[in-house]
């Protein structure tokens, strides 16, 4: 009686144990450890479609945009190399289980998942910066494998992978007529100015076309780490930057990390 009264409450104890869990998941969406997931969409270079609609966008990389949000709706309008870097995601992950490291922020402003994202031993943010098919986009907390990052884009640009063995070396008043693309940017940082969440660049001189470089303030510390005072060491120096030029509110490109700039 007595061993049939243990495994009872054993089984009990068991079953309360695997539905709390269950209920810790649909409550929170996630667990801290690696979990196994089936991927039945590919939106684009950086991020996929789970099994029961979850999205899922990759920590430390930014690939080429597929869509463009034009009067409310989503449109499509493939950036340069967009298409190639959606083609390449979907030949490595499509019809696929992924295991999914997640991020200090487990979530991004659009609800998708923000994670470290395998295949087997593969891991694809790495991927996807070494193949050259996007730039690295570090954003603190989540930077636990920046380092790796940063080595995988820079072997991509050192042997010309993707969108650096096209990329274009340009002025800065070329930059408004490159929106989308990745592209390195040679000219005089002007003047230096502090916001409220960033330290902005300025290369423009007055009358010409407005372009800056933009420093999030919480990316600072990997500058200071590197012994740069960017609010002092880039002003009146020429330099080359590397990255996405965005057109909003104004022609910018956003340096994530000093590997992005070099003093020339």
């Amino acid at each position: 009686m007595r061993s049939k009264y243990s495994v009872h409450i054993a089984v009990i104890l068991l079953t309360m144990l695997v539905s709390g869990a269950g209920y810790a998941e649909r409550v929170s969406g996630y667990r801290e450890s690696l979990l196994d997931y089936p991927v039945v969409d590919v939106i684009d270079g950086d991020t996929i479609e789970l099994k029961g609609g979850r999205r899922v966008r990759y920590i430390g990389v930014d690939t080429p945009e597929t869509m463009v949000r034009r009067g409310g709706n989503w449109m499509s309008a493939p950036e340069k190399f967009a298409v190639e870097a959606k083609k390449y995601n979907r030949s490595l992950v499509h019809g696929r289980r992924v295991r999914l490291e997640f991020g200090a922020d487990k979530k991004d402003k659009y609800g998708r998942w923000l994670a470290y994202v395998y295949v087997g031993d593969l891991m694809l943010n790495e991927e996807m910066l070494r193949q050259g098919y996007g730039t690295i986009l570090i954003l603190p907390p989540n930077e636990k494998h920046m380092d790796l990052f940063i080595k995988a884009q820079q072997d991509a640009r050192t042997h010309k992978r993707g969108v650096w063995g096209e990329i274009k070396t340009i002025s800065p008043e070329e930059a408004f007529a490159h929106d989308g693309e990745i592209c390195e940017v040679r000219g005089t940082v002007l003047e230096v100015r502090r916001k409220k969440n960033e330290l902005v660049l300025d290369f423009a001189r007055s009358g010409q076309k407005p372009f800056t470089a933009v420093i999030y303030s919480r990316n600072l510390v990997f500058f200071e780490r590197e012994g740069i005072r960017s609010d002092t060491d880039y002003k009146g120096k020429t330099v080359l930057i590397s990255g996405k030029i965005r057109a909003k509110k104004g022609v910018s490109m956003v340096l994530y990390h000093p590997v992005q700039i070099t003093v020339l």
